[in-house]
């Protein structure tokens, strides 16, 4: 991974530094620092990274869309209550305060409705990373069976061929 001095690259190789060690404790398995399963984990980190960004960027934009509402309902009840003062003081005091609360409320509502989404989302894109995983460790545990089985043949070969070269001299010496 050459040399880091940039401590976002420093925080990466602290990561997989974890993880490799993670790995060797859980499962008895020694990963390298060029192991391409550490490729993985750096992309589902940029790609949960950049996701977390763009809920970021959407909750700036839904609280300024919000703000410039909450500012025009502001100006038109400044408006309203300019006209109706004329008329009557009390009416449009509790015109305001009307619609303070239901602009209140408006927001509440928004505000949690936003909040669920993001929830949902990013309990949708853990499970995701639940699932990746899991599939990970499946992938390496089927690497490690089939390890196992290329030993054990290579293991019967040698013994087949020691065992016909046994045949072949007993043959020649009868």
């Amino acid at each position: 991974m050459g040399a880091m001095t940039d401590p976002s690259n420093e925080a990466t190789a602290a990561l997989i530094d974890r993880i490799r060690a993670r790995v060797a404790v859980e499962a008895n398995v020694i990963l390298t620092k060029d192991d391409p399963i550490l490729s993985v984990v750096l992309i589902m980190k940029e790609v949960l990274q950049a996701y977390g960004e763009e809920i970021t960027d959407n909750l700036q934009r839904n609280q300024e869309v919000l703000l410039a509402a909450l500012e025009a309902v502001q100006a038109s009840a400044k408006e309203t209550a300019g006209k109706l003062v004329t008329d009557s003081a009390t009416y449009a005091s509790k015109q305001i305060a009307q619609a303070g609360e239901q602009l209140k409320k408006d927001l509440l509502h928004a505000s949690q409705e936003i909040r669920a989404h993001a929830a949902a989302d990013a309990a949708r894109t853990l499970k995701n990373s639940e699932n990746i995983e899991q599939r990970i460790k499946n992938a390496h545990t089927d690497v490690v069976e089939a390890k196992k089985g290329i030993n054990i043949a290579v293991a019967v070969s040698v013994v087949a061929s020691v065992v016909a070269v046994i045949a072949s001299v007993v043959a020649v010496l009868k």
